[in-house]
């Protein structure tokens, strides 16, 4: 079944290039629920529009791919036809939700305007409002009606699940509670609500910026560690349209979920999305590493509520965390900024007494926001004479 914490992490991470939503692709058996479970759940935790499309059922008219000629002689024009249920998105704030459902079955026409609706929100000729989400199901190939292999492209542009059926107790429950009522129209939403978008998106917009610089300097730690985990090109006949690879934009995609999930306090989810956006094996490795390193809050140790120690025989630790400071302090807007840089030159002299090398990045965040005349900056570029070398 799925989490809901999960769909609150993937309707508030930024899009790709435009937006909002990660685009994610719950894949599973046929008959496992995976359509009727997940639009209820969307429609009764969010409140927003909410429009299905079946690539099988609508065809290549639907996705707008189908050009037709408006004008005569030279104001003659090709067009892409505007589908009618984009209006639904216009009459509330922007904001809803378009789930392709059973996207193995798109041609690969379709597949070629799904491209564009997964980066920039368009179709046709239509863009749709930023606040609008895209999220899809579907069976594998091998067990979909006429189905399709998603070219890479396509794959590379989704986070991918694997789905769960309802387990029998669920199930059972389900049977067994039923009301009786009449399906309503697909794309009815009953009174819509924004508070729900309003507060995961308030809460993720407070919490951001103090939670993506460790989130990042993690993921970076480990590809500097892992090189060949950053990039794995899909090889066709090799790799499964359903299952994620490393990529970079996989990567780009799993530090923000995460640091969505951080912000919204669902910090279990980390192994799931790094799966969803570079697989499961390097999802393993990448769990396996973080939990070594045994992080400290940025916040906290540049307000000396903790210390952090530089232990030489972890260099790769003191190197996450050197990053993720100067991160924070480079993106830090409040009064204290100025007493956290002088904190975090304070760390840099001590480490750079044996490992000055760690010490380039953050030194460079503070000399590029002018955070490098004080009493403790100085004495700390003397302890980095190399390291300030190079920054000038």
């Amino acid at each position: 079944m799925i989490d809901g914490r999960l769909l609150d992490v993937l309707m508030v991470t930024p899009g790709i290039a435009y937006g909002a939503g990660a685009n994610a692709v719950f894949w599973g058996p046929p008959s496992g629920g995976k359509s009727a479970l997940l639009s209820a759940l969307v429609r009764e935790r969010y409140k927003v529009p909410f429009v299905m499309l079946s690539p099988g059922q609508r065809g290549e008219g639907g996705f707008g791919v189908v050009p037709f000629i408006t004008g005569d002689g030279a104001s003659a024009r090709i067009k892409f036809p505007v589908q009618a249920w984009v209006d639904v998105f216009e009459e509330t704030d922007g904001r809803g939700v378009v789930f392709v459902d059973e996207i193995s079955t798109a041609t690969p026409a379709v597949q070629s305007a799904l491209l564009q609706l997964l980066l920039d929100r368009i179709l046709g000729d239509h863009r749709f409002p930023i606040g609008v989400r895209v999220i899809a199901a579907g069976n594998t190939p091998e067990s979909a009606a006429n189905g399709f292999d998603l070219a890479p492209p396509l794959v590379s542009r989704l986070m991918h699940f694997q789905w769960e059926p309802p387990s029998p107790a669920e199930h059972d429950k389900y049977i067994t509670s039923k009301p009786f009522k009449y399906r309503s129209d697909e794309n009815a939403i009953g009174t819509y609500d924004p508070t729900p978008f309003d507060g995961l998106e308030a809460k993720v917009k407070s919490e951001w910026s103090s939670t993506r610089p460790t989130v990042a300097a993690t993921v970076v730690g480990f590809l500097r560690a892992n090189p060949s985990k950053r990039q794995r090109d899909f090889v066709v006949g090799k790799d499964v349209c359903y299952k994620a690879h490393p990529s970079r934009r996989g990567w780009d995609v799993a530090v923000d979920a995460m640091t969505v999930a951080h912000s919204l306090g669902y910090t279990d989810l980390d192994d799931t999305l790094v799966e969803a956006a570079v697989g499961a094996d390097v999802s393993v490795e990448f769990s396996a590493y973080r939990r070594t390193l045994d992080l400290p809050d940025p916040e906290a140790v540049l307000d000396g509520k903790v210390p952090f120690v530089h232990d030489p025989r972890r260099l790769d630790r003191t190197a996450v965390v050197l990053r993720a400071l100067g991160t924070f302090v480079r993106e830090d807007k409040s009064a204290r900024r100025t007493n956290r840089a002088d904190v975090l030159w304070q760390v840099l002299e001590d480490v750079g007494q044996t490992a000055g090398d760690l010490c380039l990045f953050a030194a460079k965040q503070l000399v590029m926001s002018g955070l490098d005349k004080s009493v403790a900056a100085t004495r700390a570029q003397n302890t980095l004479r190399h390291v300030v070398k190079a920054l000038t």
